[in-house]
């Protein structure tokens, strides 16, 4: 059974979520502070952490960047009421996988959920050649022609859900869902974009792309060798 930690210490937030995850087949411990929640994450291994920022003894920031030290593998997705761009940009660079700010709905979290869970450690933690390109999905760089390039945490996730679906069509709406959530302020130029900015650090020809390929009317594939 799929084990996640919860670290949480709004008790009604907490027994919901608890509620509706185990409902759905997932086994899940509850940490109500920071310390216990570090303390319970470092001593067992967990398919998935979701963590609170604002929590007593210890922040989920600090929390965060010990997991990441000492479990570079085992996903995170911070739910925080701390949702300014800036709070979201701190937790991703300390090494959050996701960052859902609250009030979310239920539905979009199950669905990041399943997100995260779905990255096999195959996928994870490969190391890639794209062409001429070396793509490290672990320290989010590309190094092409003796020269590294560090990938945002949005490009570095598109490109984590193309190598995972590798060959085949992901469309831009499912690309929108899984990385930025259901938040309407995004749309199909926002992945476009992104894309852009992958085959400038991918491709030779970024203009004439042999590898992140573009489906019309649906969305990309990748196609590398």
């Amino acid at each position: 059974m799929t084990h996640l930690l919860l670290v949480e210490d709004d008790d009604d937030l907490a027994f919901a979520l608890v509620d509706n995850l185990e409902a759905e087949s997932y086994r899940v411990t509850h940490e109500t502070n920071g310390r216990t929640g570090l303390e319970r994450a470092l001593a067992e291994p967990f398919d998935l952490i979701l963590l609170d920022i604002m929590l007593p003894e210890l922040d989920g920031y600090s929390v965060c960047r010990e997991i990441r030290a000492q479990r570079p593998d085992t996903p995170i997705l911070v739910i925080s009421a701390k949702g300014q761009e800036t709070d979201k940009v701190r937790g991703l660079d300390l090494g959050a996988d996701d960052y859902l700010p609250k009030p979310f709905g239920l539905a979009e979290l199950m669905a990041r959920v399943r997100a995260l869970l779905r990255r096999s450690p195959a996928t994870s933690s490969a190391t890639i050649k794209i062409g001429d390109a070396i793509v490290d999905l672990d320290k989010q760089t590309v190094t092409k022609d003796d020269t590294e390039h560090r990938l945002s945490h949005h490009e570095n996730e598109v490109l984590r859900r193309l190598v995972a679906c590798r060959g085949e069509v992901v469309s831009r709406a499912e690309l929108l869902r899984e990385i930025w959530g259901a938040e309407g302020r995004y749309g199909d130029r926002t992945v476009d974009n992104h894309v852009v900015k992958l085959r400038r650090k991918i491709e030779a020809d970024a203009k004439n792309p042999q590898f992140l390929l573009t489906a019309y009317g649906e969305g990309y594939r990748l196609c590398h060798g």
